[in-house]
Order: structure tokens, then C-alpha cells, then sequence
């Protein structure tokens, strides 16, 4: 009986990484559908922005194992390292933000980047942020 139940568990924690990806998959294609209504993007336009965000998408796994090493250097009693590689981490989230604005800023007109910058201001308004 506790085989079988640790089986299951082991079943659910491997299988979550993959819905996750599943829903942002989805997400990623209601942003584009939107932006393409929005901005008027060419068929061109909309491709190349597809494969730009299934690039970002994939690399989401990689942020949630790198959550977890710092979760546990932080339940081992590693602080410092803990605190190293979160700001290791961070920095790389703020150089592959970059990476990311600036493939959409090639792929968009100015007056289309412009649009876009706004509506993700207009968002940050409506979105609410979890605190840990």
C-alpha cells in the first residue's frame, strides 16, 4: 500500500512540469492571437513572434529547477549560497527580459512596439504578483 501510494505521488510530481508547460503554451498563443488583433500584425509578423515566445516558453522549466535549488540550499542551512545563486538567477532573468524585448522589438514596427509596451503597462495594473 505505501508502494503504491508513493508511486502515485512520484507520478503527480513528474507530471506537473509538463501541464505547467501545457498552460503556458496556451497562454502564449492567446498573447499572440491578442496582439495580432491589437497591433495589426502581418502573417510574418505573427510567426516570427510565435517561435519567439515557444523559445521563452521552453526555457520555463529551467527557472522552476532553479527555484528549487536555491529553496534547497536555503532548507539546508546554506544562506549564503542561497543568496548567491538567487542573484546569479536574477541576474540572467533581467539579461534573457532583455533578449526577449529586443527579438520582439525586431520583429514589430516602432509605432507596434510602442502599442505593445503599453498594453503590457495597461497589465501590470490588472495582474496580481504572489509574495512568498
Amino acid at each position: 500500500m505505501k508502494t503504491r501510494i508513493l508511486g502515485l505521488v512520484a507520478a503527480l510530481v513528474l507530471l506537473i512540469p509538463l501541464g505547467q508547460s501545457v498552460f503556458a503554451a496556451g497562454h502564449g498563443e492567446r498573447m499572440i492571437a491578442r496582439m495580432t488583433e491589437k497591433l495589426g500584425l502581418t502573417a510574418e509578423q505573427e510567426s516570427s513572434l510565435q517561435t519567439i515566445f515557444e523559445e521563452k516558453m521552453a526555457s520555463k522549466g529551467d527557472k522552476y529547477q532553479a527555484h528549487s535549488e536555491v529553496q534547497s540550499l536555503i532548507d539546508a542551512g546554506d544562506a549564503e549560497a542561497a543568496a548567491e545563486l538567487a542573484a546569479q538567477q536574477a541576474r540572467q532573468r533581467v539579461l534573457d527580459h532583455a533578449e526577449f524585448t529586443s527579438q520582439v522589438k525586431a520583429v514589430l514596427s516602432q509605432e507596434q512596439f510602442e502599442q505593445w509596451q503599453a498594453m503590457k503597462q495597461n497589465r501590470k495594473h490588472r495582474v496580481h504578483h504572489k509574495t512568498y
